[in-house]
């Protein structure tokens, strides 16, 4: 592949269609590449990033929401659950009737809610209609929308 040239000022100017043209098309891309790894790490680390180091203060449990997520962040089966829940609270941020509470349990502030509430293990969901003990979040998430406080 041959390359035109043009002078002007001096300086090599190529044409379009040049391995210039490549090379920034190579970079924008790459640039877009970035962005969307970037994006998919957020994804995947925001809910664990969250359960580890945001619930880390004490909590007033209001009841004014869907339901109460109770979680310690070293269970293996609340790394599992915490994802749906925080996403499902992302979503609805502007929702507080929507939203499910988070309580970690293991934050030594928090500690008396397992007596307070009788919770058995983590992760638990409580709504008004009881508690339910699961490492599917999904199944947690479900459990308050069918608890009848969305109405």
């Amino acid at each position: 592949m041959e390359v035109k040239t043009k002078v002007k000022k001096g300086r090599k100017q190529h044409e379009k269609g040049s391995w210039r043209d490549y090379f920034e098309w190579k970079l924008l891309l790459s640039f877009v590449g970035v962005c969307a790894i970037l994006v998919g790490a957020f994804t995947l680390e925001a809910p664990q990033l969250s359960a580890k180091y945001q619930n880390n203060r004490p909590v007033q449990v209001q009841q004014k929401g869907a339901g109460v997520f109770f979680y310690n962040p070293n269970c293996s089966a609340c790394k599992k659950a915490y994802p749906a829940v925080f996403w499902h609270n992302f979503w609805h941020m502007t929702n507080e009737k929507e939203r499910i509470e988070v309580v970690n349990v293991a934050y030594s502030a928090n500690q008396h809610y397992i007596h307070d509430y009788g919770i058995v293990a983590t992760p638990t969901m409580m709504t008004e209609k009881g508690q339910l003990q699961s490492s599917d979040g999904q199944k947690l998430v479900s459990f308050t929308e069918r608890s009848g406080k969305h109405g």
